[in-house]
């Protein structure tokens, strides 16, 4: 919960700015920054992208596909910071919201691997 806070903290003092980015390279379905495929990009999501990296068991929401938002092909804290600042309101350079996430992401790795 600490850093739920701390990202909360972080995602109002940070703002992304630039033109929303659009890439071709995103065809599967479902909504960018929907980790939990509820039908909504909100704080939930970034939770979930969270417990994942802090080791919790995630794994009824893999894959994670939706939760590179920002096409690193990577599931990870920034994509959380991301989907916060779009929760709140601020604006963010990636289509957080739209039809179409990566095809191939690596969520929550770590040292040895998918945690």
């Amino acid at each position: 919960m600490k850093y739920l806070f701390l990202i909360l903290l972080l995602a109002a003092s940070f703002e992304l700015s630039g033109e929303k980015i659009r890439d071709a390279k995103k065809p599967e379905c479902g909504i960018l920054g929907d980790v939990n495929r509820d039908g909504i990009v909100n704080s939930t999501d970034a939770l979930i992208v969270l417990s994942c990296e802090s080791g919790q068991d995630v794994s009824q929401f893999l894959p994670m596909n939706c939760g590179d938002v920002n096409d690193d092909g990577f599931v990870d804290s920034n994509d959380a910071l991301i989907i916060l600042s779009y929760d709140v309101g601020l604006d963010v350079a990636y289509p957080i919201g739209e039809l179409g996430c990566s095809k191939h992401v690596k969520p929550c790795e770590c040292e040895n691997g998918l945690r």
